[in-house]
């Protein structure tokens, strides 16, 4: 496996191959080392910025040559991690972009893992997303994971979207992600794709949908949150524990006292869990009934195991030092105790 660095405030040659010597954009790192590599090994772009400075050049990720053992990951790397608030960890990688798509994947293996993308609107009234899958084959897998993304909007449009899988041939496993600000779609799965979307958060969607699937989509949605979206779910076929306005699926859970507030730390913004008297706290589905559902959260929090019900969203909740939760709080939940 080949590790490349990406960094916008290194000095250094340049070249990659270290943190002060890295890209300093995530698209001249794909320009340098795009290849057939179905021959060679696995390519890893390690991402932060160790003076907090944003990547602002979209990126597009096209013209390689990849298959199941020989994949394209892009990752924070070891040490700069996000905290789950956009913007708010120091030394973390941010792509964030105007008026264009910002992160354009048309590779048929690829992860995306714990970074944060933003979406800023300046003059381009035209759909564009954080994050695009397109042009795949037949065969592929398509990961993202553990991201923050965020779209920022003005002068009208809506128009931007979190996630978009424009793609049929399209595989994709999304989970532990964070998708708000925007007014079109959360997160969009093409017609004829098939998608696993656990332990998200897609909120603030008003003009359309949180999450949306076209037709002859295969979709799954377990342990999400999906809220204060025009609608929800749309046209999903297999929503289970999931928290929503509108009572989607089976087995699903509302806010205490039909407030998010009561949730989520800020509701906007910050989407730790509140605290143990969340209807999210341990309301999800467990690891036994279900192997995709993530165990560790977004910051890499593990979750609870085997026939322990998880927390519903992208953050598990971590109890004050000393203090015993017991996992039976959830059946009483789900019974409609508490």
């Amino acid at each position: 496996m080949a590790d490349w660095y990406v960094n916008p405030d290194a000095t250094g040659a340049g070249n990659g191959t270290s943190e002060s010597d890295a890209y300093t954009t995530l698209q001249a790192a794909e320009t340098a080392k795009n290849a057939d590599i179905t021959g060679t090994e696995s390519v890893v772009f390690l991402c932060s910025a160790t003076g907090d400075t944003d990547d602002t050049t979209m990126c597009v990720f096209a013209g390689w040559t990849t298959d199941a053992t020989h994949t394209i990951t892009i990752k924070a790397n070891t040490g700069r991690a996000h905290d789950g608030i956009f913007g708010n960890a120091a030394n973390a990688y941010k792509l964030a972009v105007t008026d264009a798509d910002s992160l354009d994947t048309r590779e048929n293996y690829v992860t995306i893992d714990g970074i944060q993308v933003k979406l800023i609107f300046s003059s381009s009234d035209t759909f564009e997303d954080c994050i695009k899958v397109g042009t795949l084959d037949a065969g592929n897998a398509i990961i993202i994971s553990n991201c923050v993304l965020v779209q920022e909007e003005g002068g009208g449009t809506v128009k931007y979207k979190g996630i978009e899988i424009n793609d049929g041939d399209a595989v994709v496993d999304i989970f532990n992600c964070i998708v708000y600000g925007g007014s079109r779609r959360g997160i969009d799965i093409a017609a004829g794709a098939t998608a696993d979307i656990y332990n998200c958060t897609v909120t603030g969607y008003s003009s359309v949908d949180g999450i949306r699937a076209q037709t002859d989509v295969v979709a799954t949605c377990k342990n999400c949150v999906s809220y204060n979206n025009l609608d929800d779910f749309d046209t999903i076929d297999t929503i289970d524990f999931c928290a929503d306005d509108d009572n989607d699926g089976t087995n699903n859970v509302s806010p205490v006292g039909g407030d998010w507030a009561n949730e989520f730390t800020t509701p906007g913004t910050v989407f730790t869990v509140k605290d143990t008297s969340a209807n999210i706290y341990l309301g999800g589905l467990d690891q036994n009934s279900d192997a995709k559902i993530p165990a560790a959260d977004i910051v890499g929090t593990t979750r609870p195991a085997g026939a322990n019900p998880v927390s519903i969203g992208a953050f598990e909740f971590v109890a004050a030092a000393g203090v015993t939760i017991p996992i039976m709080i959830h059946h009483y939940k789900q019974a409609g105790g508490l």
